[in-house]
């Protein structure tokens, strides 16, 4: 395609042919449709396709798609967006509702039935009254949630002009269910006229109209000419093809290149490729009989480009003024070095981004990624990536989001149950009954705030998750009378934050880790304090399994840090010097609880860790750590696949973290 597309362009710009005199052809069209289309807009040529446009490469085309989808697939925030950005413009109900009202609702929820977008749009507008006509777009979302037996319904609703043409043909096509299928076969009339164009088109339709200049694409032994196949009603074992089909596919191929050879006066080019689109090779067409053969390189430097790209490809003296083409040159040149280089985590000391992302306040999970992948904590924190949220609808929960559900509800079912009767002083089934009221909120309130399975899943997973969270909330061993909980208790916030319940202490007060730039601010899980104050527990829920010799574990290498850190708030945040216990609940399971025999030992080895972190950092060293290779680390996509990578700078990335590398070990 790409050669055929510099052959035409050539011929114009050169004046040995204008635009419609000129052909590209092939026995079938279809193959090669979608990427005409794009590459003949890249190259600014005017293609005109005789037997048409596929329809779903046109806006029109992606209505309709977006509009089978919902019916077919069922409803969801993302194919609502979708359909709703792409139908803006028609004068519909949809250009009515206000501007905004997609943005104010949560990204991330499911909102997949007509009660949770009634209760979303009720939630934004009590937030912001300008919204309150949104709700206009709820008996549409209800005409969507019949499926697809309301196809005709809904196509009034959304489509109007070409588009609503469009989904009535493909509804007189095949039955509403086979719509997606009757889509992608349906096409449109070419919006560029033949009479000033280059034509693109059939074999078949070259042949009844000729022109001086053909280009003929895929002159394999598989294409052209083309094998009938065995027909699947009649088979050539019950009555021979021949005796019925008076224009077999292969004969009639054949004529058509007799044909179009025959009325190209002025230039023919017979064009084929080695290999199929999936790899494997191919033969030459037994129509090429024995016509010399001219091997074209795909990177060879063309005679005349077809787009501004290929321009680029054929002149690296050009490509090399362009600072993307030099950095990305650049790039390719530091991957073969053993030494490491600027892209490979090296930076000017005492960097800006460095110094502003260190002097953040951090979170025990920013922590974290700071000792544990030093390099994904300077992409995370100091270059702001992020990684994409999965636009379709989960079967599972994540193990990162599914421990969050369960501090949901435990944090919910304590709620209910302070100051009275108190989580110490409730009885079991206070606390059952507590957490069954938890669930039924959580049921109802997280899909409208963020991805969560389909329905019978969901119930299934906040069970689960209701179960563990049971466990954690039945031991309780509190034997005082005069202890108080709190579950989820915020500390190190900033100071425009608004506490919603009574705290043990004031939340915006700074914790920081002595002897370190950091400071500190998260939320406890559990704390648990005595009215006199002179004792207090912190606890840090686990919703996986325990590992091995979990009695050892003081901060695993710098991937257990909350309790010592929770433990560390109330040392700087409880004015009477309580004894702290800070300890780890595993729910899942047997339930295990493992207490941190010295705290002030884990705090001073997090201290040291910290410092030769920092240090390397500010020195201008990041160096992928520990945590850069877990399965759980969604920033490992950023980081090389090649193994010959890694083997080349692994010297290098042993010198730079030696100092760091130490304390991944400890246990």
């Amino acid at each position: 395609m790409v050669e055929s597309l510099r052959w035409a362009r050539q011929a114009i710009v050169s004046g040995a042919a204008k635009p419609h005199e000129i052909a590209i052809t092939s026995a079938g069209t279809k193959p090669w449709d979608d990427h005409f289309y794009a590459l003949a807009a890249d190259a600014g040529l005017r293609l005109h396709f005789a037997h048409g446009i596929p329809a779903l490469s046109t806006r029109d085309g992606q209505r309709c798609g977006a509009l089978a989808d919902i019916l077919l697939h069922g409803l969801n925030q993302q194919r609502m967006r979708r359909l709703a950005s792409l139908c803006r413009g028609q004068h519909e109900l949809l250009d009515e509702l206000p501007q905004q009202w997609m943005a104010s609702i949560p990204r991330g929820a499911t909102l997949a039935r007509v009660e949770d977008w009634r209760r979303a749009i009720s939630a934004m507008a009590l937030k912001d009254p300008s919204l309150d006509g949104a709700q206009a777009v709820l008996p549409l979302v209800e005409v969507l949630t019949k499926g697809i037996s309301a196809a005709e319904e809904a196509a009034r609703h959304f489509l109007r002009g070409r588009a609503l043409q469009l989904w009535e043909a493909a509804l007189r096509t095949a039955p509403p269910e086979a719509i997606e299928l009757s889509l992608q076969n349906a096409r449109l009339e070419s919006e560029n006229d033949a009479a000033d164009s280059i034509v693109w088109c059939s074999a078949r339709d070259l042949a009844a109209a000729p022109r001086a200049h053909v280009r003929l694409l895929g002159l394999t032994n598989r294409n052209w000419p083309r094998h009938a196949g065995n027909d699947s009603i009649l088979p050539d074992h019950v009555v021979p093809s021949d005796e019925f089909d008076v224009d077999p596919v292969a004969k009639s191929d054949r004529r058509h290149f007799r044909v179009i050879l025959a009325a190209a006066s002025r230039d023919i080019v017979l064009s084929r490729s080695r290999r199929s689109a999936q790899g494997s090779r191919v033969g030459r067409s037994p129509l090429l009989l024995d016509r010399p053969e001219q091997s074209l390189s795909r990177a060879r430097i063309p005679e005349h480009a077809w787009s501004e790209a290929d321009r680029l490809m054929a002149r690296p003296e050009d490509a090399a003024k362009i600072d993307r083409m030099r950095s990305a040159h650049l790039c390719w040149r530091n991957w073969h070095l053993g030494q490491l280089t600027r892209n490979d985590g090296q930076f000017d000391a005492d960097h800006p981004i460095i110094i502003k992302a260190i002097e953040r306040v951090q979170s025990p999970t920013s922590l974290q990624r700071l000792l544990r992948d030093p390099l994904g904590f300077v992409w995370r924190y100091g270059l702001g990536w992020s990684t994409p949220q999965d636009r379709e609808q989960p079967l599972t929960m994540a193990p990162a989001e599914f421990g969050k559900l369960v501090h949901e509800l435990l944090r919910r079912a304590v709620d209910l149950l302070e100051p009275q009767p108190g989580y110490a002083r409730a009885s079991d089934e206070e606390i059952e009954d507590a957490l069954k009221e938890a669930t039924q909120t959580v049921r109802q309130v997280w899909p409208l705030e963020g991805h969560v399975p389909p329905r019978l899943l969901w119930n299934n997973t906040v069970d689960f998750a209701a179960s563990l969270a049971l466990v954690g909330l039945l031991r309780k061993e509190i034997a005082e009378t005069g202890t108080r909980s709190w579950t989820e208790v915020p500390f190190g916030q900033p100071e425009d934050f608004a506490a919603e319940r009574e705290l043990p202490w004031d939340p915006r007060i700074p914790v920081a880790v002595p002897g370190t730039p950091v400071k500190l601010r998260g939320t406890i899980d559990r704390l648990d304090l005595r009215m006199d104050h002179s004792a207090v527990r912190v606890t840090d829920y686990k919703t996986s399994e325990a590992p091995r010799n979990a009695n050892r574990i003081v901060i695993n290498g710098g991937a257990e840090l909350q309790r010592a850190l929770y433990g560390l708030a109330c040392r700087q945040l409880l004015e009477e010097d309580p004894q702290i216990v800070a300890r780890l609940l595993y729910l899942r399971g047997e339930p295990l609880v493992l207490r941190l025999q010295d705290l002030s030992a884990a705090i001073e080895q997090i201290a040291a860790f910290i410092n030769v972190a920092v240090a390397m950092l500010r020195r201008g060293a990041a160096v992928p750590g520990r945590l850069s290779f877990d399965i759980s680390n969604e920033l490992r996509l950023a980081l090389p696949a090649s193994p010959g990578y890694e083997r080349r700078k692994l010297i290098a990335y042993n010198k730079a973290s030696e100092n760091i590398a130490r304390f991944w070990s400890v246990p």
